[in-house]
Protein backbone atom coordinates (compact mmCIF):
# COMPACT_ATOMS: atom_id res chain seq x y z
CA UNK A 1 0.00 0.00 0.00
CA UNK A 2 1.36 3.48 -0.95
CA UNK A 3 1.47 5.29 2.29
CA UNK A 4 -0.67 8.90 2.72
CA UNK A 5 -0.37 11.51 4.86
CA UNK A 6 -3.09 13.68 5.62
CA UNK A 7 -3.80 16.91 7.09
CA UNK A 8 -6.50 15.76 10.06
CA UNK A 9 -7.90 12.60 11.60
CA UNK A 10 -11.33 12.80 9.83
CA UNK A 11 -9.47 13.12 6.84
CA UNK A 12 -7.23 10.29 7.47
CA UNK A 13 -10.33 8.45 8.20
CA UNK A 14 -12.22 9.77 5.57
CA UNK A 15 -9.29 8.54 3.27
CA UNK A 16 -9.59 4.66 4.91
CA UNK A 17 -13.61 4.75 3.89
CA UNK A 18 -12.71 6.43 0.10
CA UNK A 19 -10.30 2.91 0.14
CA UNK A 20 -12.80 0.58 1.06
CA UNK A 21 -10.97 -0.25 4.35
CA UNK A 22 -13.52 1.11 6.97
CA UNK A 23 -16.64 -0.44 5.80
CA UNK A 24 -19.04 -0.06 8.67
CA UNK A 25 -20.80 3.00 10.64
CA UNK A 26 -19.48 2.00 13.44
CA UNK A 27 -15.73 1.63 12.52
CA UNK A 28 -15.74 5.16 10.97
CA UNK A 29 -17.40 6.36 14.09
CA UNK A 30 -14.99 5.33 16.81
CA UNK A 31 -12.02 5.69 14.62
CA UNK A 32 -12.92 9.54 14.17
CA UNK A 33 -13.72 9.48 18.25
CA UNK A 34 -10.11 8.54 18.44
CA UNK A 35 -7.63 10.99 17.67
CA UNK A 36 -4.61 9.60 16.80
CA UNK A 37 -2.81 12.64 17.76
CA UNK A 38 -2.65 11.43 21.70
CA UNK A 39 -1.02 7.73 20.63
CA UNK A 40 2.11 8.70 18.50
CA UNK A 41 4.71 11.41 18.81
CA UNK A 42 5.13 12.48 15.19
CA UNK A 43 3.24 12.17 11.57
CA UNK A 44 -0.37 11.44 13.42
CA UNK A 45 -2.29 11.07 10.42
CA UNK A 46 0.18 9.19 7.98
CA UNK A 47 -1.16 5.47 7.15
CA UNK A 48 2.50 4.33 8.43
CA UNK A 49 3.73 2.63 11.29
CA UNK A 50 4.77 4.72 13.64
CA UNK A 51 7.58 4.29 16.25
CA UNK A 52 6.75 4.83 20.09
CA UNK A 53 9.99 4.01 21.74
CA UNK A 54 11.48 0.77 23.18
CA UNK A 55 11.58 -1.00 20.00
CA UNK A 56 7.07 -0.42 19.33
CA UNK A 57 5.52 0.72 16.92
CA UNK A 58 2.13 1.93 16.36
CA UNK A 59 0.56 0.24 13.68
CA UNK A 60 -0.70 2.07 10.93
CA UNK A 61 -4.10 3.09 10.34
CA UNK A 62 -5.59 1.08 7.60
CA UNK A 63 -4.10 -2.06 9.62
CA UNK A 64 -6.19 -1.27 12.75
CA UNK A 65 -9.43 -0.62 10.20
CA UNK A 66 -8.49 -4.03 9.18
CA UNK A 67 -8.82 -5.39 12.40
CA UNK A 68 -11.67 -3.29 13.65
CA UNK A 69 -14.08 -4.61 11.20
CA UNK A 70 -12.67 -7.82 10.70
CA UNK A 71 -13.49 -8.30 14.43
CA UNK A 72 -16.66 -6.19 14.54
CA UNK A 73 -19.21 -9.01 15.10
CA UNK A 74 -17.80 -9.88 18.51
CA UNK A 75 -16.65 -6.52 18.99
CA UNK A 76 -19.96 -4.97 19.21
CA UNK A 77 -21.69 -7.57 21.75
CA UNK A 78 -22.23 -5.86 24.92
CA UNK A 79 -20.28 -8.55 27.48
CA UNK A 80 -17.11 -8.76 24.82
CA UNK A 81 -13.94 -9.60 26.39
CA UNK A 82 -10.61 -8.67 24.60
CA UNK A 83 -7.51 -9.41 25.31
CA UNK A 84 -4.80 -6.76 23.90
CA UNK A 85 -1.50 -8.28 23.51
CA UNK A 86 1.30 -6.08 22.88
CA UNK A 87 -0.88 -3.11 23.12
CA UNK A 88 1.84 -0.09 23.26
CA UNK A 89 -0.10 3.14 22.77
CA UNK A 90 -3.52 1.84 24.32
CA UNK A 91 -4.93 3.08 20.34
CA UNK A 92 -6.42 -0.08 19.47
CA UNK A 93 -7.42 -1.00 23.37
CA UNK A 94 -9.28 1.92 23.28
CA UNK A 95 -11.13 1.79 19.67
CA UNK A 96 -12.27 -2.15 20.67
CA UNK A 97 -13.91 -0.94 24.04
CA UNK A 98 -15.89 1.76 22.33
CA UNK A 99 -17.25 -0.33 19.63
CA UNK A 100 -19.45 -1.68 22.41
CA UNK A 101 -20.14 1.81 24.42
CA UNK A 102 -17.46 0.14 26.78
CA UNK A 103 -20.06 -2.23 27.98
CA UNK A 104 -17.28 -4.96 27.71
CA UNK A 105 -14.01 -5.30 29.45
CA UNK A 106 -10.48 -5.08 27.62
CA UNK A 107 -7.20 -6.11 28.86
CA UNK A 108 -4.41 -4.03 27.27
CA UNK A 109 -0.62 -6.07 28.00
CA UNK A 110 2.41 -5.26 27.07
CA UNK A 111 5.79 -5.90 28.73
CA UNK A 112 7.65 -2.33 28.77
CA UNK A 113 5.93 -0.62 31.85
CA UNK A 114 6.71 2.60 30.59
CA UNK A 115 4.31 1.78 27.42
CA UNK A 116 1.97 0.66 29.69
CA UNK A 117 2.14 3.99 31.53
CA UNK A 118 1.99 5.11 28.12
CA UNK A 119 -1.07 3.56 27.19
CA UNK A 120 -3.02 5.03 30.74
CA UNK A 121 -1.65 8.58 29.75
CA UNK A 122 -3.13 8.31 26.57
CA UNK A 123 -6.47 7.13 27.15
CA UNK A 124 -7.02 9.57 29.74
CA UNK A 125 -5.92 12.69 27.12
CA UNK A 126 -8.48 11.42 25.23
CA UNK A 127 -11.49 12.58 27.91
CA UNK A 128 -11.86 8.62 28.62
CA UNK A 129 -10.29 8.41 32.29
CA UNK A 130 -14.03 7.10 33.40
CA UNK A 131 -13.29 4.41 31.38
CA UNK A 132 -10.12 3.19 33.30
CA UNK A 133 -11.68 4.16 36.68
CA UNK A 134 -14.70 1.45 35.97
CA UNK A 135 -12.36 -1.11 34.72
CA UNK A 136 -13.90 -1.05 31.31
CA UNK A 137 -10.23 -0.67 30.10
CA UNK A 138 -6.96 -1.59 32.11
CA UNK A 139 -3.86 -1.91 31.43
CA UNK A 140 -0.84 -4.44 32.64
CA UNK A 141 2.85 -4.89 32.68
CA UNK A 142 3.12 -8.68 31.87
CA UNK A 143 4.73 -10.96 29.25
CA UNK A 144 2.21 -11.27 26.20
CA UNK A 145 3.16 -14.46 25.24
CA UNK A 146 2.03 -15.76 28.42
CA UNK A 147 -1.52 -13.60 27.95
CA UNK A 148 -3.24 -12.75 31.06
CA UNK A 149 -4.90 -15.52 32.99
CA UNK A 150 -6.56 -13.44 35.49
CA UNK A 151 -9.55 -12.27 33.47
CA UNK A 152 -9.84 -15.33 30.58
CA UNK A 153 -11.41 -16.17 28.54
CA UNK A 154 -11.58 -13.95 25.99
CA UNK A 155 -14.13 -13.98 22.89
CA UNK A 156 -11.08 -12.04 20.95
CA UNK A 157 -7.67 -11.91 21.28
CA UNK A 158 -5.51 -9.38 19.06
CA UNK A 159 -1.89 -9.51 18.65
CA UNK A 160 0.08 -6.71 17.37
CA UNK A 161 3.50 -8.09 16.69
CA UNK A 162 4.10 -11.18 14.52
CA UNK A 163 5.00 -14.70 16.34
CA UNK A 164 6.87 -17.38 14.46
CA UNK A 165 4.14 -19.90 15.43
CA UNK A 166 0.99 -19.54 17.48
CA UNK A 167 1.30 -19.60 21.50
CA UNK A 168 -0.37 -22.27 23.14
CA UNK A 169 -0.89 -20.27 25.91
CA UNK A 170 -3.10 -17.16 23.99
CA UNK A 171 -4.92 -20.51 22.12
CA UNK A 172 -6.04 -21.95 26.06
CA UNK A 173 -7.48 -18.74 26.84
CA UNK A 174 -9.70 -17.65 23.55
CA UNK A 175 -13.37 -18.40 24.54
CA UNK A 176 -15.22 -20.98 22.49
CA UNK A 177 -16.82 -19.29 20.10
CA UNK A 178 -13.72 -16.57 20.28
CA UNK A 179 -11.25 -15.23 17.70
CA UNK A 180 -7.72 -14.33 17.86
CA UNK A 181 -6.45 -12.24 15.02
CA UNK A 182 -1.98 -12.61 14.96
CA UNK A 183 0.54 -11.92 12.74
CA UNK A 184 2.20 -15.30 12.00
CA UNK A 185 5.83 -15.30 10.40
CA UNK A 186 9.46 -13.25 9.90
CA UNK A 187 10.27 -10.22 8.16
CA UNK A 188 12.31 -12.63 6.08
CA UNK A 189 9.74 -15.12 5.28
CA UNK A 190 6.67 -12.69 5.23
CA UNK A 191 3.80 -12.68 7.58
CA UNK A 192 -0.11 -13.56 7.55
CA UNK A 193 -2.37 -11.99 9.44
CA UNK A 194 -4.07 -15.45 10.48
CA UNK A 195 -7.37 -15.38 12.06
CA UNK A 196 -8.36 -18.43 14.60
CA UNK A 197 -11.71 -19.30 15.10
CA UNK A 198 -12.71 -21.59 17.95
CA UNK A 199 -15.09 -24.24 17.30
CA UNK A 200 -17.45 -25.60 20.18
CA UNK A 201 -15.12 -28.80 20.14
CA UNK A 202 -12.68 -26.60 20.56
CA UNK A 203 -10.56 -27.03 17.36
CA UNK A 204 -9.46 -24.10 15.45
CA UNK A 205 -10.45 -22.76 12.41
CA UNK A 206 -7.58 -20.95 10.61
CA UNK A 207 -7.63 -18.20 7.73
CA UNK A 208 -5.26 -15.90 6.25
CA UNK A 209 -6.80 -12.36 6.13
CA UNK A 210 -3.77 -10.21 5.08
CA UNK A 211 -0.03 -10.04 3.82
CA UNK A 212 1.54 -8.03 7.09
CA UNK A 213 4.75 -6.61 8.23
CA UNK A 214 4.84 -6.34 12.56
CA UNK A 215 7.66 -6.19 14.76
CA UNK A 216 8.42 -9.57 16.27
CA UNK A 217 6.98 -10.71 19.45
CA UNK A 218 9.83 -10.74 21.50
CA UNK A 219 11.00 -11.47 25.48
CA UNK A 220 11.84 -8.23 26.97
CA UNK A 221 15.28 -7.81 26.66
CA UNK A 222 15.64 -8.52 22.51
CA UNK A 223 12.83 -5.64 22.00
CA UNK A 224 14.46 -3.26 24.09
CA UNK A 225 17.91 -3.96 22.54
CA UNK A 226 16.87 -4.10 19.09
Amino acid sequence: MLYQSHASNDALIQHLINMGIIKTDIVAKVMKTVDRKFFSKSRFYDDSPQTIGYGATLSAPHIHAHALEFLRPQLTLPSCRVLDVGCGSGYLSLCMSLMNDSKGKVVGVDHISELVDFSIKNVIQTGNKHLLENNSIKFVASDGRQGYPPDQPYDVIYVGAAAPSVPTQLVDQLAIGGTMLIPVGSIVFGQKLKAFRKQSNGNLEITDELDVCFVPLTDLNEQINR
